[in-house]
């Protein structure tokens, strides 16, 4: 018998006497895996009685024994079944892909059964495992019909959960799944998708079996993560406080060398101010007795920026 099939054997008793017979049964065996019920515990004058066995399969072999016991009957008389429940196949797999950083491609998930009369799926809710730092299933492109069965998406620190519905379900054959899965940047070339079955406890005469797929990152999309510096800008103001002094205000943007001095009006540097390898703001204040009164050049030097600015010293 396969999954979800159903057999009922049925023990009739008859009673060919003149007065009513009475009986009692009792069982053996794999009581647990089979239903019992009779039409009452007495057999009329002339008339019969019925004993019912149903059998809904699990996996594997069950027998019972029926034991019936009656004043008249010599000895009890003892029945038994065997009935074998067979498993079958339930395929969950996901393909594999090479994907660059921010695009996104369809990956197939395929849950295929064996051709046979056998149950009738019409509920799934699969696990998918997968490293979201690196790959997900987009939501805006994902489709929730798709080949009859309406999907539910519910994403999850491990990855995502799918829930699909059908009332026709799959009895045979290959249901066909279209995840649009996106990769990030991630310094790992490669990344695995673990299918489980979840409501497999639904079906017990299915025997589950798993294909991973593996996403595959190209890779110059991986070396983007140790290419990729933030960097801000370079910037150089001046203003006067309220004494008089000149004051610079310095904004690297990067981790990078910079100096800054101040020139004369024939190119003579006069005065180094300050040098630094790392991003920030810095101030740096000139004090207006420092120097004669004139006009000068403040100069901002980095590998990447060249900023010249005159300025007016007063005493």
């Amino acid at each position: 018998l396969l999954c979800e099939t159903e057999i009922t054997r049925t023990i009739t008793l008859s009673n060919p006497g003149s007065q009513d017979e009475t009986f009692t049964i009792t069982t053996q065996g794999d009581i647990n895996d089979f239903s019992i019920s009779t039409s009452g515990g007495t057999i009329p004058a002339g008339g019969t009685a019925t004993i019912s066995v149903r059998y809904t399969p699990t996996a594997g072999q069950r027998s019972i024994v029926i034991i019936i016991s009656s004043p008249a009957l010599a000895q009890p008389y003892r029945v038994t079944f065997t009935a074998i429940g067979v498993t079958r196949q339930l395929r969950l797999s996901v393909g594999s892909a090479t994907i660059d950083v921010g695009q996104t491609k369809l990956i197939p998930l395929r849950i295929t059964t064996t051709p046979d009369a056998g149950s009738l799926v019409t509920n799934l809710r699969i696990q998918l495992d997968y490293p979201i730092t690196g790959v997900e299933i987009d939501d805006a492109t994902f489709q929730q019909l798709q080949n009859g069965w309406r999907w539910t998406l519910q994403h999850t620190p491990a990855g995502a959960i799918l829930d699909g519905t059908s009332a026709l379900g799959i009895l045979n054959g290959t249901l066909e799944v279209q995840l649009p899965m996106i990769t990030y940047v991630n310094t790992l070339l490669s990344h695995t998708i673990t299918p489980t079955l979840l409501n497999s406890a639904s079906y017990p005469c299915l025997v589950v079996e798993t294909q991973n797929g593996i996403i595959s990152t190209p890779y110059y999309c991986a070396q983007e993560t140790r290419q990729i510096v933030l960097v801000g800008p370079t910037l150089m103001t001046t203003r006067y406080s309220e004494s008089g002094d000149l004051v610079v205000n310095l904004l690297i943007g990067e981790d990078i060398e910079y100096r800054l001095e101040l020139y004369s009006p024939i190119g003579t540097e006069v005065m180094h101010i300050a040098d630094g390898n790392q991003r920030g703001e810095f101030i740096y204040a000139l004090p207006r007795a420092s120097l004669p009164s004139g006009i000068y050049f403040l100069r901002l030097i980095t590998p990447r920026h060249h900023q010249v600015q005159p300025i007016m010293l007063t005493q």
